[in-house]
């Protein structure tokens, strides 16, 4: 045990860790679109469960997605505010990020976490193609190596690549 405190993230559940950061879980929740295995009656994919977390800040708002498909978003759809970045969901899948997310949310700028020649092709030219169409500054770690966003409170970003 490394005596880190932890719990289980259900829909609702807010935390405030300082400085006026709020923390909100999104996903999942009791009435979360999650496709159960008929046997053992959990989740038959884990993605379904994945934890969505909204970071608030000041001006700056934060979306972290996990692996949640598309049902996901659109469940979670009213709760969210327009972003200042988002993580983009499942590393550019074209199961997630949807039209619809980038629609309502208008990220000023989208994070692809997705590994130099991954198997999968991850990101999906579609998603890809989405987010410029929505006006989101897309930074690829495949591409762009390391990235780092400073944010502050008024919603500014700078943005370090490749270190």
């Amino acid at each position: 045990s490394t005596g880190a405190s932890w719990w289980r993230a259900d829909a609702g559940m807010t935390a405030l860790p300082g400085d006026g950061v709020r923390l909100t879980v999104l996903h999942p929740g009791s009435d979360a679109p999650v496709a159960r295995d008929p046997a053992l009656g959990i989740p038959s994919d884990p993605n379904d469960v994945s934890v969505v977390l909204l970071v608030e800040w000041g001006a700056a708002a934060i979306l972290l997605t996990g692996d949640a498909y598309v049902p996901v978003e659109e469940a979670i759809l009213s709760d969210l505010p327009p972003l200042t970045v988002l993580k983009v969901g499942h590393h550019g899948s074209r199961t997630s990020t949807s039209a619809a997310l980038l629609e309502r949310t208008r990220p000023q700028w989208a994070l692809i976490p997705a590994g130099d020649g991954n198997r999968f092709g991850h990101p999906h030219p579609e998603v890809t193609d989405r987010l410029e169409a929505a006006g989101a500054r897309i930074l690829r770690s495949d591409r762009d190596g390391h990235v780092r966003l400073r944010i502050r409170r008024d919603g500014r970003v700078t943005v370090d690549t490749g270190f």
